[in-house]
């Protein structure tokens, strides 16, 4: 038998392609080369999530030997290609202090000397010029990718802490940014402190608020917030410690945190009015039900779902609305959702485990909050044992039967609720940063349309 040459996966590769700006000028930093003006360029073998600001900015120190302190705006451009395994992506950066030249070699063009500019990259012309050409921010722009946003809340952030006794031992530094939410951190003398700020969309509630009550109610499950500004949707919480995600036997952390979760879901049952009233959304399965038409008849749906997968959905339409009727008649109670429920949202804890990160918190089935921990889990044996050990903690809510049928019928549309939480994301935020959100909208879809024999 002839030797078979040796096949390897291609590694992902990001490239980033960095804007760095002088705002009050509107101009930016090109570099030249054989080919033409280009923005500075730095290649990412094995990949970085661009929202991973803690570790995209001193990479891009390091890379491009940026002196200068700098944070990252938001980014003009992402692309995705899956097949060939790459991606690209415009961050824009904002310098915390005046700079004559960010690097040794180049110079700044405003818009008017753009035009004529031979470029290396064509395509960067539309989306500089777009860029330059700016006046003011879109309507949907997140606070936190305008220029001068960082040192307010980085200020606000100083001064709580401050003010809490928790003196700062380091500066402010950007953690995670995406269209939805920005992170920052701070080492103060008791720890790492956390600031998070929220963007107000159509599914999000007031997380501050929400997490403070939260925790009066459930002190076991839920942290308080250490402050925060309702009005900016900014809060600050304490370093939880590694969430479970980061910690070894994940498989076997998170099913003693899902008993927990359901524990927690149990307790929240006679509050479900007090949850509504509180701003949490009601996504109970009537509501659910309704929610299908809109979902498929939005242009935003279309334009990110694949097309088949969405006309099987339609297909399916008076299918699924059947199913929640009868999930409904099975009579679990509705309860506290988080939305949003996956190993990096929980931390383990002297008494148990803390949830976190509760902005799609809502009143719905219970079950809602299965769809990523064991739903989309595709290893048949840990989809299995998930099950058991999660229904385990329902037990005397109603029957074996009825909580395998319960499982059963809740797993498509536990889809269909995340498929509508994502096209609201898209709703609320600027169409430029959807690249981010769009693949849940559409996998979710692909989801419940896959699962048409199972429901």
């Amino acid at each position: 038998m002839s030797e078979q040459p040796e096949t390897t996966t291609p590694q992902w590769v990001s490239h980033l392609h960095v804007v760095l700006p002088e705002f009050k000028r509107r101009r930016v930093w090109l570099l030249s080369t054989e080919s033409g003006w280009t923005l500075p360029a730095v290649d990412v073998d094995g990949g970085i999530w661009v929202g991973d600001a803690a570790r995209l900015i001193p990479l891009l120190q390091e890379q491009l030997e940026l002196a200068s302190n700098f944070t990252i705006l938001r980014h003009l451009g992402l692309t995705i290609n899956d097949e060939e395994k790459w991606d690209r992506a415009y961050p824009v950066v904002e310098f915390h202090e005046a700079v004559e030249k960010p690097l040794p070699t180049g110079g700044w063009f405003g818009i008017d000397n753009l035009a004529g500019l031979p470029l290396a990259q064509e395509s960067q012309r539309a989306l500089l010029a777009d860029f330059l050409a700016e006046d003011s921010p879109p309507r949907l722009r997140a606070a936190w990718a305008r220029p001068g946003w960082f040192a307010l809340a980085s200020g606000w952030m100083t001064e709580v802490l401050a003010e809490l006794g928790r003196i700062p031992t380091g500066p402010v530094e950007q953690y995670k940014i995406l269209g939805i939410s920005c992170l920052l951190r701070q080492p103060a003398a008791t720890g790492m402190v956390y600031f998070k700020a929220t963007a107000q969309l159509p599914l999000f509630v007031n997380e501050g608020r929400l997490m403070e009550t939260l925790s009066r109610h459930f002190p076991r499950w839920i942290p308080a917030p250490l402050a925060r500004d309702d009005r900016e949707s900014w809060m600050l919480l304490d370093d939880f410690g590694p969430n479970l995600w980061q910690q070894d036997k994940k498989e076997a952390n998170f099913a003693a945190a899902a008993a927990d979760f359901a524990r927690l879901q149990q307790a929240s049952v006679d509050r479900v009015e007090d949850l509504l009233a509180l701003g949490c959304l009601d996504r109970r399965l009537p509501v659910l039900a309704a929610q299908l038409d809109p979902l498929l008849a939005h242009p935003l749906t279309a334009r990110h779902a694949k097309a088949d997968e969405l006309s099987q959905l339609a297909a399916l339409g008076p299918r699924v609305v059947e199913r929640c009727a009868q999930l409904a008649a099975i009579g679990l109670p509705d309860t506290l959702v988080h939305g949003d429920l996956h190993l990096g949202n929980v931390a383990a804890s002297d008494d148990g485990h803390l949830f976190f990160d509760w902005s799609d918190a809502c009143v719905a089935h219970p079950f809602m909050d299965m769809i990523t921990p064991y739903f989309l889990e595709e290893d048949e044996a840990k989809r299995s044992r998930g099950k058991k050990e999660y229904l385990a903690a329902w037990e005397g809510w109603a029957s074996q039967a009825e909580l395998d049928e319960a499982w059963r019928l809740a797993k498509p549309l536990a889809a269909l609720h995340q498929a509508v939480s994502y096209l609201h994301i898209l709703i609320g935020t600027e169409t430029i940063t959807h690249p981010e959100m769009a693949s849940g909208l559409r996998d979710f879809v692909g989801f419940v349309a896959k699962s048409v024999d199972e429901i």
